[in-house]
């Protein structure tokens, strides 16, 4: 008899036991979803109350997209545009330029891609054009032009605009025909 009812004991423990540890592995799972959830809604389209904004201007190519989301320090500009684009489903493509820009670039974004009707993907901070001739604006942030090397602050706005490039070189056939 007292080999039967230390059996059943043991068993009521390792049943207490399982349902237990059921209990904390479903509260973590829980737990995973709502930061998952939490993380995902840092980044919202026509949200408010987030200090970043990303914002596609294809002109006439598409139409026009922006996303908010929360700052956090060390955040480039690349990195902003990849979590909007993700958040927002607007299928950024990137890569990776080894010879001049020595980094990663936007490629493509919603179907419009880099070269087409010889226009780039251009981004712009807070209104300003990023380029190596923003020396003061580069140095004053510690950054570089490309976008994965400019660091945001809280409240900056990213554009990317589909705009045609001139290179210097065609700029200077351009200046040279017109003296």
């Amino acid at each position: 008899m007292k080999k039967n009812l230390v059996l059943i004991l043991a068993l009521i423990i390792i049943a207490v036991l399982a349902v237990m540890g059921y209990q904390r592995v479903s509260q973590k799972s829980a737990t995973t979803t709502e930061e998952e959830t939490e993380e995902e809604s840092a980044w919202k389209e026509e949200a408010g109350d987030y200090n970043i904004a990303v914002v596609f201007k294809p002109y006439q190519y598409g139409q026009k997209k922006e996303c908010k989301g929360i700052w956090h320090e060390g955040m480039t500009a690349y990195e902003a545009t990849l979590e909007c684009g993700k958040a927002a489903n607007l299928n950024i493509k990137t890569i990776y330029d080894p010879k001049i820009h020595k980094a990663n670039l936007i490629d493509e974004v919603m179907g419009i891609k880099n070269g087409e009707h010889n226009s780039y993907w251009l981004y712009y901070v807070n209104g300003k054009f990023i380029t190596n001739k923003q020396t003061a604006l580069l140095e004053e942030r510690k950054s570089e032009p490309m976008p994965e090397k400019f660091y945001l602050r809280p409240d900056d706005r990213v554009e990317w605009r589909f705009e045609e490039w001139v290179t210097l070189e065609e700029e200077h056939k351009t200046e040279e025909k017109t003296q």
